[in-house]
């Protein structure tokens, strides 16, 4: 595969012959969010299960349910909204880790990813992390287990700059805000990210089948896991390293410092901000 990867390299200067010849096909990608309404047009048919997992007393109950409208917040709808574009045809399985605040606790995140793994979903978006550093050990046991299975888990940082996991994590794709204008730009990473994604006043699908911008790191990691399916589609069981590798090769260096990106971004947002627009 290798030498496939190498060739095509040598042929394709730029990023864009990906979203030409690839749609995401034959992939699918654990979305581990709020939920996502499965309901609204734009992901009409592309939600093909939906699982929940809640705090119920001092255990987690899970719910399997067919795909539905099974977000409040708005958060993985906008995340699937912008992998599912990048990707139209990836098959998307909601996995709804975080209540209807968009908020979740560690116990609930790694019994989400751990259900991901044991389904062998190859391709695993987390818009999420924990910051508590009592928790490295057993998110670490996790990825490494997924890493056995060539699971790739694609994961934000943090949007305030400060280390969460499982993004600072060996054997995770990280992505942070990018200077990227467009979805087939990606960006390197700047700090302890891996790669830059389009993810400032980025627009996707929101409530009550609307559609809606959207700015934070959540965003842009949606982005660059729709660019990861695109490369799985071409090249099926492409490992962990060579995916990494072949983003980077396409990777453009940002001319900002990640403080201003993200100071940019959201002032941006925040001129363009008006009803449903939402920052993350």
């Amino acid at each position: 595969m290798l030498e496939d990867i190498l060739k095509y390299l040598g042929e394709h200067e730029k990023i864009d012959g990906f979203f030409n010849e690839c749609t995401g096909k034959g992939v699918t990608v654990a979305v581990l969010d709020s939920g996502i309404d499965a309901t609204h047009p734009a992901l009409a048919g592309k939600v093909i299960s939906s699982v929940t997992f809640s705090q119920k007393g001092r255990g987690i109950a899970r719910s399997i349910l067919p795909p539905r409208d099974n977000d409040k917040s708005g958060h993985g709808t906008g995340a699937a909204g912008i992998l599912s574009t990048v990707a139209p045809d990836a098959r998307i399985v909601d996995i709804k880790v975080l209540n209807d605040l968009a908020m979740g606790s560690f116990r609930v995140m790694s019994e989400g990813l751990q259900y991901a793994i044991e389904q062998n979903i190859g391709l695993v978006n987390m818009g999420l992390g924990v910051r508590q550093e009592k928790f490295i050990v057993p998110i670490l046991k996790l990825v490494q287990e997924a890493n056995r299975r060539n699971i790739i888990i694609v994961a934000s940082s943090d949007n305030k700059g400060r280390t969460i996991y499982p993004a600072a994590l060996p054997g995770v794709i990280s992505v942070d805000l990018g200077e990227a204008t467009g979805l087939q730009d990606v960006r390197s990473g700047t700090g302890s990210a891996m790669f830059g994604g389009y993810g400032a006043g980025i627009s996707t699908c929101g409530l009550g089948h609307s559609y809606v911008r959207q700015t934070g790191t959540s965003f842009a990691a949606a982005h660059i896991c729709g660019v990861v399916a695109l490369l799985l589609e071409k090249w099926p069981g492409l490992a962990l390293h060579e995916i990494e590798f072949v983003l980077s090769r396409y990777a453009r260096p940002n001319t900002m410092s990640q403080d201003d990106i993200r100071r940019r971004a959201y002032s941006e947002m925040k001129k363009e901000r008006a009803g449903s627009e939402t920052e993350d």
